[in-house]
């Protein structure tokens, strides 16, 4: 079979899933496997917008992306959001729809809501066969994930089919499937080896600072509250005014890394990780059974992520530095609350999910 796994690159994670999936699809070479960003076929104005737009708002003008959240998920606005969306799409994706017809897949995984609806209109106007299969990155799910011709939806909480199941999906097309992750994150390491590799302590209570490629929130001042308490890795991303201030302070207890592709190593060394709230890096947590801390929220998804987290006693939401602070040395100085987080992590996780393998067959 011709499988297109498609994504968008408005953050890294709708990215990452979609690798996820490319991957573990090539472990059966019964396939051919075709991995896209759908901006690629678009032109630079639209691609800007999705991509660059989208970084300058949360990390500029977050009220305004919640507002413009909770508009476009408003059920009164619905109907002419989808007017001017349907519009959009139609006259920025016309390299995109030239494209997959060519191509011509038997399936294609959509991590994106974009490609969900290109990928259902050329499937209702244009002959396209293929079945396609929407991979939620979030667990919560917003209107815009939904197009009419979708095949299945996968959801990596199971509460969602009931939203779905509201808006006149089919009980049949919902599976229940962990955000994906590289296999990486899916092979048990050895913390002590991690550490000497790195260079760290492996006798330190550790905490891991991440906040996506842009490398956004007040890590300086989360560094200098935490670093006298315990051993700090910080991921500053693209970031590299940031990454620069860290690496200047010197100190031995703080190790700055800048974008890496080692993530799950930084994870299986880690004790605690403050983050932001996204699909992908709470996927990614949940398989490392890592206790999470979340601040610096953007309104709307990671809100809602966050929520969900903290109500199955996995994750705190940090008001602010000193919150921050408090938890982390909650978790450093009672062994017995760290090890009952972590355990949920294996509770949330323990219900019978599908696997992608299953869902393309």
């Amino acid at each position: 079979m011709k499988i297109l796994v498609i994504y968008a690159t408005a953050g890294e994670g709708h990215k990452k899933a979609a690798e996820a999936i490319s991957q573990r699809l090539k472990l059966q070479s019964l396939h051919e496997i075709i991995l896209i960003d759908a901006l690629d076929y678009t032109n630079r104005f639209f691609r800007f917008s999705y991509s660059r737009g989208y970084s300058f708002l949360i990390s500029r003008l977050p009220f305004i992306w919640g507002v413009f959240f909770w508009l476009t998920n408003n059920r009164w606005l619905i109907w002419p959001v989808n007017l001017v969306r349907n519009f959009f799409n139609f006259i920025n994706s016309r390299k995109l729809d030239k494209f997959i017809l060519t191509q011509n897949p038997d399936i294609v995984i959509s991590t994106h809501f974009f490609s969900n609806r290109v990928v259902s209109r050329l499937k209702k106007t244009s002959g396209l066969k293929a079945k396609l299969i929407s991979v939620v990155t979030d667990f919560s799910i917003h209107h815009f994930w939904l197009a009419e011709e979708v095949d299945i939806y996968t959801v990596a909480y199971p509460k969602l089919k009931d939203y779905l199941v509201s808006h006149g999906v089919k009980l049949e097309k919902i599976k229940v499937m962990p955000i994906p992750v590289r296999s990486g994150f899916l092979k048990s390491s050895d913390k002590e080896y991690l550490c000497r590799k790195m260079n760290i302590r492996p006798d330190v209570f550790t905490a891991l600072i991440v906040t996506g490629a842009i490398g956004l929130g007040p890590i300086e001042r989360i560094v200098n509250s935490l670093q006298k308490h315990i051993q700090l890795l910080v991921v500053c991303g693209r970031n590299k005014k940031l990454f620069n201030k860290l690496v200047k302070l010197g100190q031995e207890s703080l190790v700055v890394f800048g974008l890496v592709d080692n993530m799950h190593e930084l994870m299986s060394a880690s004790d605690v990780i403050i983050t932001k709230a996204g699909g992908l890096t709470i996927s990614e947590s949940l398989v490392k059974k890592l206790p999470m801390i979340f601040f610096n929220l953007i309104p709307g998804q990671e809100k809602t992520n966050a929520k969900l987290m903290q109500s199955q006693g996995i994750g705190f939401i940090a008001k602010n530095v000193n919150d921050i602070e408090d938890m982390v040395l909650k978790l450093k100085n009672n062994p017995s609350e760290l090890a009952k987080m972590k355990q949920n992590t294996s509770v949330f996780t323990s219900v019978e999910t599908k696997d992608i393998l299953d869902i393309i067959k």
